[in-house]
């Protein structure tokens, strides 16, 4: 006959690490989406590339032109940098997700 242990403690314990582990996955996965977004950024003065940084867990461009580049005006074309360095940091997202979450 085959046995089974509940060990409530193992379980309470990995339940109350959940927090700390999904902040953590969150800052290294924004982390990486900061460096796909700034490799792709357009550089002429620099002033978009040195305006991508990370807030915690969220990713921000604050030059003022960074949505003109991204989606383009009726006079200049876009240049997309943002929304592909998310893209690329999609398979990120799956590797720290499992390596943070691991019991």
């Amino acid at each position: 006959m085959a046995r089974f242990r509940y060990d409530g403690a193992r379980l309470r314990a990995y339940q109350a690490s959940l927090p700390d582990r999904g902040t953590r996955a969150e800052t290294r996965i924004a982390k990486n989406a900061v460096q796909n977004i700034k490799r792709r950024a357009p550089v002429d003065t620099g002033e978009l590339r040195d305006s991508i940084h990370q807030e915690g867990g969220l990713v921000v461009a604050t030059a003022n032109h960074a949505g003109f580049v991204e989606f383009g005006t009726y006079k200049m074309a876009a240049q997309p940098y943002f929304i592909p360095g998310l893209e690329a940091t999609r398979g990120d997202f799956i590797a720290i997700a499992a390596q943070e979450f691991k019991p």
